[in-house]
């Protein structure tokens, strides 16, 4: 089969693999479609934090959000059959530990990520991965693909715990905080602010639910929303731009008493702020990674038209193609929607 395999940083080349073997609780997949972010161009380009940390290792097949028909299934395995469209978890624990048993599999200090940490990932034809990690859905490859970021969106509104009626802000208009936004909407949030530089971005952010939208290069969000009487400020604030900016932003507009939830970061630039806006408001400032225990419920609200997908959809490209996808995806042609890869095109 072919695959796409990183080598090391900026060499990434087509080559051609046996079909991974499936064990006894696995299940292996003909990958339809792969989202490319912002991780997999950290990871190409030899800047992701865990690559150089040392925690992460080349060679590696990047691709964490993918979907793909069963072909084959291990003598074990119950949960899927051949046939079915399915999506994995990006996070694979070792399940045994105490970190897996209490439901935070995707912090186990024995586990990998899915093209990212330690395990390849589905920029491949073939691609095998652990039953329990699996989920089925009744979507188009190309929309399912992005279950992974929209997983992402949802385990934010979960982890801040966004309820009905609450007043909510999102940092960032790429894919993750589009999808965002639509994440709190779905918890029940009152009204949703989303924060960004682009006028494009915000425009498609309006359709998708935000009530209103603010140009950090038109104006300054902080002075913007700190006008608000504190009572209308928001109580939560979703960073996901990865900026050190964008926290700047977010410390300073969130409502004292409430909560900053962090979904990106980057490892190029540092990010120096004072604790005086956290501690004197008594601001709680949560980390999300990954999106454990919500991808049934993300699937649902997609199926269910509560987080609509097909707008973030960007070009497709075959395998053999892919420089060309990377080169879009840096390029920022497609604006918040992802470019996919078609392995089997």
């Amino acid at each position: 089969m072919k695959a796409l395999r990183t080598f090391g940083p900026r060499d990434s080349r087509i080559v051609d693999e046996p079909h991974p073997e499936v064990g006894p609780a696995e299940a292996l997949m003909r990958v339809q479609a792969v989202g490319i972010c912002r991780t997999d161009l950290e990871i190409f380009g030899g800047h992701h934090p865990e690559y150089i940390s040392g925690i992460a290792h080349y060679p590696i097949v990047l691709g964490h959000e993918w979907s793909g028909e069963v072909v084959e299934v291990g003598a074990e395995v119950t949960s899927v059959g051949i046939g079915d469209r399915v999506v994995g978890e990006t996070g694979i624990g070792c399940m045994s530990c105490d970190l897996c048993k209490s439901g935070r599999y995707h912090l186990c200090s024995f586990g990998t990520e899915t093209g990212v940490i330690n395990r390849d990932g589905g920029l491949r034809e073939y691609h095998v991965a652990p039953a329990f990690s699996l989920h089925k859905h009744n979507l188009p490859h190309e929309q399912a693909c992005l279950i992974e970021p929209a997983s992402v969106g949802v385990y934010a509104a979960m982890k801040a715990g966004i309820s009905p009626g609450e007043t909510v802000a999102v940092i960032g208009d790429g894919a993750i905080g589009l999808l965002c936004v639509q994440a709190a909407k779905a918890a029940g949030a009152a009204e949703v602010a989303l924060v960004g530089h682009h006028d494009d971005r915000l425009q498609v952010g309006q359709r998708l639910g935000a009530d209103n939208t603010i140009n950090s290069h038109s104006g300054d969000p902080v002075h913007i929303l700190t006008e608000l009487d504190e009572a209308c400020r928001p109580g939560v604030v979703i960073e996901a731009a990865g900026a050190a900016d964008a926290l700047h932003i977010a410390l300073h507009i969130v409502a004292r008493g409430g909560i900053v939830a962090v979904v990106g970061y980057s490892a190029a630039e540092p990010y120096r702020h004072s604790l005086a806006p956290i501690i004197g408001g008594e601001i709680q400032l949560l980390g999300v990674r990954g999106s454990p225990n919500c991808w049934p419920q993300t699937i649902h609200l997609i199926e269910a038209g509560a987080m609509v997908i097909e707008p973030l959809v960007g070009p497709r490209f075959p395998l053999d193609d892919f420089a060309d996808a990377l080169s879009a995806a840096q390029s920022g042609v497609a604006g918040a929607a992802r470019i996919i890869v078609q392995p089997n095109s």
